[in-house]
């Protein structure tokens, strides 16, 4: 009963309440697999990733087998800052259904890092826009291992990349696949490359705007300080409803004066320009047809403020000030807490501090907007 009491409240979002419940199934049951997988699930919801980490590698040592403990035991461990232990254990996505329109059956052997000397290499896409862009970093580093690198990526995604330091092709998912030797899905780099904080690939800008995109001629004739905006992620990820919020409640950033905002809101959010749209943002978005469009833009830009979605990485890729919104729960690669991220050294954090608060979290940024770019 307490499992289920437990469980109820997981599943609205009450992570601190559904807390005890699970320690009482677990006190009545050590060992109870199902019971501590859940209770270190709300354990990272609110940020106590070292005691989730623990819970995770105690009910692992019952059930050494289960893909969701170990699953969750990398999403926990990287949010925790222990990236190589991480990273090791996210190769167990694959196990999981949520992966299985992914992963691929390549004749060829998968990649563990060793020379390429001669050989092709296809590096191969998975889940959203802004995984592919945090993740392309490290395609130099293959490139070094002195193979020829082709990458797979979605076609919004193609030209952007083509420019990418160590890239010999690019193919749009779903294209057919030229000759390779070795394969490795993109978000399996960090643990080939045994990835921690101290040797993360983060020299900026690893991404360039592409030759012949020139950005939106109303940016460049705007004085003062210009600023992008985007509040609404993608919403087919499962989270999407807590990562995103309405336009209307950025109401008090758009009233800065001196800050003039431009949308980069790209799909059914950016409806919400014509039924809320203060004179200060101007709608750019329509001339967006992929992400080199996009990068020309943000290009043109003094800072970009956007949740936790493709753009936030796009500008920090591209080495542009970036202010990230984070919801609470924060997705694991932001880990916990910090107001800065050691992929994006231009990038700058607000998180919530209480679930749902976006008020606080807005009025922080009004605040540093004035500080940092001395609006009167």
């Amino acid at each position: 009963k307490q499992y289920n009491f437990g469980n109820a409240l997981l599943q609205k979002g009450q992570y601190s309440e559904c807390l005890k419940p699970f320690e009482i199934a677990i006190a009545l049951n050590p060992g109870y697999v199902d019971a501590l997988c859940n209770y270190a699930s709300a354990l990272q919801a609110i940020g106590q990733t070292e005691r989730a980490v623990k819970c995770l590698q105690e009910a692992i040592s019952v059930d050494p087998l289960s893909p969701d403990l170990h699953w969750n035991l990398s999403l926990a461990a990287i949010q925790n800052g222990e990236m190589e232990k991480g990273w090791k254990e996210y190769e167990w996505r694959w196990e999981m259904p949520t992966f299985a329109s992914f992963k691929r059956d390549f004749k060829e052997p998968q990649w563990n890092g060793e020379s390429l000397e001669g050989r092709t290499i296809l590096l191969h896409t998975e889940q959203g826009f802004g995984d592919n862009i945090q993740f392309c970093r490290y395609i130099p580093m293959v490139a070094e291992c002195r193979g020829k690198v082709v990458l797979e990526c979605r076609p919004e995604l193609e030209k952007l990349f083509r420019g990418l330091t160590g890239v010999e092709k690019t193919i749009s998912l779903g294209d057919p696949y030229p000759d390779f030797d070795v394969h490795l899905p993109l978000m399996s780099l960090p643990h080939v490359f045994r990835s921690n904080l101290q040797n993360l690939p983060a020299e900026i800008p690893y991404l360039k705007v592409p030759n012949g995109c020139a950005g939106d001629p109303r940016i460049e004739a705007t004085q003062g300080l210009k600023v992008g905006i985007t509040w609404s992620g993608s919403p087919t990820r499962f989270d999407n409803h807590t990562r995103s919020l309405e336009l209307s409640k950025l109401e008090p950033i758009f009233e800065v004066e001196g800050a003039n905002f431009f949308s980069l809101q790209v799909g059914e959010a950016r409806d919400e320009l014509i039924s809320y749209c203060p004179n200060s943002v101007i709608d750019v978005a329509a001339g967006l047809r992929d992400f080199s469009d996009t990068a020309a833009v943000i290009e043109q830009l003094d800072l970009v403020i956007s949740v936790d979605t493709s753009v936030l990485h796009l500008a920090g890729a591209l080495g542009i000030p970036v202010w990230g919104m984070l919801s609470k729960p924060t997705g694991f690669l932001w880990m916990n807490e910090r107001s800065d991220s050691p992929w994006y050294p231009t990038m700058r954090l607000f998180r919530q501090p209480e679930f749902g608060d976006w008020g606080s979290l807005i009025q922080e940024v009004r605040a540093a907007l004035v500080e940092t770019y001395l609006i009167i």
